[in-house]
């Protein structure tokens, strides 16, 4: 007999089906009757010998499609990673093909973490009361915080005679940059243009920056969510030049109290 080209090491895990049947749904680099081809391929496969040999003919019959669109679709599905392709010797000589369950395994991480990541824009965050964090001061200068509360007042109020951030109780924002991102408002709003910035940053404040991911808080969840989408790698770029392992950027809605 014969050894298995195969190998019991490659037989699936537990749900590596269902990972593969959503990584493929999900995919944005195959094409509708690609998938169809790929669901089509794993719907042959044995979980008991491994094999999966359908012939070209036999999925261009069941899927209602030429076979030469079946070869094509194969061609990119192997090509993608998603199977390999093995000939092996048989009555029909038909190609062998086995599922790539690591890539499903990786796909589904990767879809797990863009998931926690786009909620984390919508957690409403207090400032850390940690020590050695880096937070502005007063005259927006950037400081390890030390103290074990927060030195700065809330959101919103006056520090002697001043305005920290934004403007109070719905008086005019101030002509320049706001305090509430000290040395970098400048540099985003040269970066963005002054009506960008006066139409999405007027109102941010940074709350800390911390390992890989700098994290700013606005007034509303729409504000947040359009700065991150559109502004993003601009953001970051104004905050490199200190802090050059960043690689995300969080906006938060501050409390409204």
């Amino acid at each position: 007999m014969g050894s298995d080209p195969l190998g019991s090491a490659m037989l699936p895990q537990k749900y590596d089906t269902t990972l593969a049947l959503k990584a493929i749904g999900l995919s944005d680099q195959l094409n509708k009757t690609e998938k169809r081809v790929a669901v089509a391929l794993l719907d042959h496969y044995n979980r008991k010998t491994s094999r999966c040999d359908p012939s070209q003919q036999t999925l261009a019959a069941l899927l209602y499609v030429d076979r030469k669109t079946v070869n094509r679709a194969i061609k990119k599905i192997v090509r993608l990673g998603y199977f390999k392709s093995l000939r092996h010797s048989g009555n029909r000589h038909c190609n062998s093909y086995q599922p790539c369950w690591h890539r499903f395994r990786t796909d589904e991480e990767k879809w797990k973490f863009d998931r926690r990541r786009h909620a984390a824009r919508f957690w409403s965050q207090e400032v850390s009361p940690s020590e050695g964090h880096h937070r502005p001061n007063r005259s927006g200068e950037f400081t390890s915080q030390t103290f074990p509360k927060n030195i700065f007042p809330p959101t919103s109020t006056h520090v002697d005679g001043d305005v920290f951030g934004d403007s109070i109780l719905g008086s005019p924002a101030p002509s320049g940059p706001p305090n509430g991102l000290g040395i970098f408002a400048a540099r985003i709003e040269k970066r963005l243009g002054n009506a960008r910035f006066r139409s999405w940053f007027h109102s941010a404040r940074l709350v800390e920056v911390r390992r890989e991911e700098v994290t700013l808080s606005v007034e509303t969840k729409f504000v947040a969510v359009r700065i991150v989408e559109q502004f993003e790698p601009q953001v970051l770029e104004c905050f490199r030049p200190e802090y050059p392992d960043l690689v995300r950027l969080l906006v938060v809605v501050r409390d409204p109290a």
